[in-house]
């Protein structure tokens, strides 16, 4: 188990060693399971796993950060362990890759975006999209 990791540590990554006695291997992947805890204990999720691969319906393989059934919804679950607020491509990215991919919806988890980010996000959301 690493003891001190060789990124730049994170207040998450701090948290996590706190609660686990160890840094992850590579940055952002603290945040990653701590998202993916919080939002499967928050929603009584079935299963959640982490770090999966997914092949879309187009036969690309996806990497998805959590991925969790709640109910009978199959969620993705996209982290960023980002100092900067998360911008509309990135965004973009994750809705791109919703169309590719057999799950009902995303969640994205991350502490600050931009304005076109948090505009284009609720546009797609009252549009009926995942």
């Amino acid at each position: 188990m690493n003891k001190e990791p060789k990124y730049r540590k994170s207040e998450n990554d701090k948290l996590f060693y706190d609660i686990f006695g160890y840094y992850p291997n590579k940055a952002g992947e603290a945040y990653e399971i701590l998202s993916t805890a919080a939002y499967a204990i928050a929603t009584s999720a079935a299963k959640a796993s982490l770090n999966t691969r997914v092949r879309g319906n187009s036969g690309a393989l996806h990497q998805l950060d959590g991925r969790l059934i709640i109910e009978e919804h199959d969620v993705l679950l996209e982290a960023k362990d980002y100092k900067s607020k998360i911008g509309l491509n990135k965004i973009s990215e994750v809705k791109g890759r919703l169309s590719d991919l057999p799950v009902d919806c995303a969640v994205y988890a991350a502490q600050q975006y931009t304005s076109p980010a948090r505009k284009f996000a609720k546009g797609t959301f009252d549009n009926g999209d995942k």
